[in-house]
């Protein structure tokens, strides 16, 4: 704010400038190193421990923040408590307050690390206690997977190795070159996907000497997993490439036509055996159970094949009834759609698992943020409660609202109107959280 432009480099913009308070060596290194100075820009999900709440993005800085005011209280850095340079945006949390996350390691070899925190920290929130589970070396060391989030069950963790890489040689030479972070991504279209699947007691890879693999496919965001009739059945928000990036940038936005070809996800299942001995008394592969997704051996690799759930209107932006149905079986997602062709984020989706049918909420003129699931407490059922999401019109006659649908029918139960806003910054990846809530 003092010198008026941007100074730190984020994920789509660029420090076109050399921060003026820095020295000669600063601003020279710093042209070689576009991480240099770590935003402590922290947007996009929020991390619940117990009473605390702390918010991460894709960097290796936590802010913890008091829920009355917003006010900041205590940064934590993932990098002074273990050895790690970066984490992804999506942890898991449980009700007690452990979190389970993963990250980059760039120093002597590129590796994911994953790592849990349990509940009990210390007063200054420094996550003292953090504890390494697992480090999966980087498939090529150059050019390391990129990702978003990963899945966890009730015993095992699956990290998902795409084919969406981060170039190190074009990020090295970013700053130089006067690009963001975003345009240091290749897409290797003949490349399989790996899944990397751990125990979560031991950290150690389950059937080793096997790789787990599917076709390529970008990933972003994960449903949710979860195990039956011994296999790990793993939902994921999929792309048939990574052009999806190519819709970060605002001149993309206002280009109508590219608009109007926006990629969209899908829901794909994926369906992840951990015996690996049943192929010799299953006539159709290794997949027990009643599952459209089937899996193959050949020369020591699991080939996994995809069911395809939404076709017709896709989904992206996830949730789930989290996380009473985390790494459990489940049925309902609840994300934000566009029908197939159409570029704009408009609608909101439940999408039923088990029967395959997908309820609908539209206005026109109206477009709704990512929805957010509030269980009833006085219901068992999985879509027992409600779903909120903020909503923002571009017509000048309808006030932005604060959207109450029944989670089970998605029926509108009402609105709340807010005449004095102009519009809502529209969210993501946010949480509810009951007044005084310890849990």
């Amino acid at each position: 704010m003092s010198v008026n432009r941007v100074v730190v480099t984020e994920f789509g913009t660029i420090a076109q400038f050399p921060d003026p308070c820095k020295s000669l060596f600063q601003r020279f290194f710093s042209y070689f190193n576009p991480f240099y100075p770590m935003s402590d820009n922290t947007p996009v999900a929020i991390i619940p421990v117990q009473d605390r709440l702390f918010a991460c993005s894709e960097t290796n800085i936590l802010n913890e923040f008091d829920l009355e005011n917003l006010d900041t209280l205590e940064q934590v850095k993932l990098n002074e408590c273990m050895k790690i340079d970066s984490a992804a945006a999506h942890p898991h949390w449980e009700a007690d307050g452990t979190v389970h996350g993963i990250g980059y390691c760039y120093k002597g070899g590129n590796t994911y690390t994953i790592f849990k925190v349990p509940p009990k920290i210390d007063s200054k929130g420094d996550f003292s206690q953090v504890q390494i589970v697992a480090s999966i070396p980087a498939k090529n060391s150059y050019t390391p997977s990129y990702y978003h989030s990963f899945a966890m069950t009730e015993n095992y963790y699956v990290f998902v190795e795409q084919p969406m890489k981060i170039n190190l040689a074009k990020i090295l030479t970013a700053k130089y070159r006067g690009v963001p972070l975003v345009t240091c991504f290749d897409w290797y279209e003949n490349e399989k996907t790996q899944f990397h699947v751990l125990s979560r007691s031991t950290g150690e890879p389950v059937n080793p000497g096997f790789t787990y693999q599917t076709d390529a496919t970008c990933i972003l965001h994960h449903c949710n997993a979860y195990e039956e009739d011994g296999n790990i059945v793993m939902d994921v928000c999929a792309y048939d490439d990574a052009g999806l990036f190519e819709f970060a940038f605002v001149d993309t936005w206002n280009d109508p036509q590219k608009m109007k070809v926006h990629p969209w996800a899908r829901i794909n299942r994926y369906v992840l055996p951990v015996d690996l001995q049943l192929e010799e008394h299953l006539d159709d592969g290794l997949v027990s159970g009643n599952f459209r997704a089937k899996a193959k051996i050949d020369d020591n690799v699991v080939h996994c094949t995809v069911d395809d759930f939404s076709r017709e209107v896709l989904l992206e932006l996830p949730q789930i009834n989290y996380p009473a149905y985390s790494g459990k079986k489940y049925r309902y997602i609840y994300g934000m759609g566009s029908k197939e062709g159409h570029g704009e984020i408009h609608t909101l989706v439940k999408m039923d698992m088990e029967t395959r049918r997908q309820l609908i909420w539209y206005e026109e003129d109206c477009y709704p943020s990512e929805p957010v699931f509030v269980q009833n407490p006085d219901s068992q059922d999985e879509d027992g409660g409600v779903i909120l999401s903020a909503v923002n019109s571009i017509n000048d006659d309808v006030a932005p609202f604060l959207l109450v649908l029944d989670a089970s029918s998605f029926n509108e139960i009402g609105r709340v109107k807010f005449p004095d806003v102009d519009r809502f910054v529209n969210d993501i990846h946010g949480i509810f959280r009951n007044e005084g809530a310890k849990k």
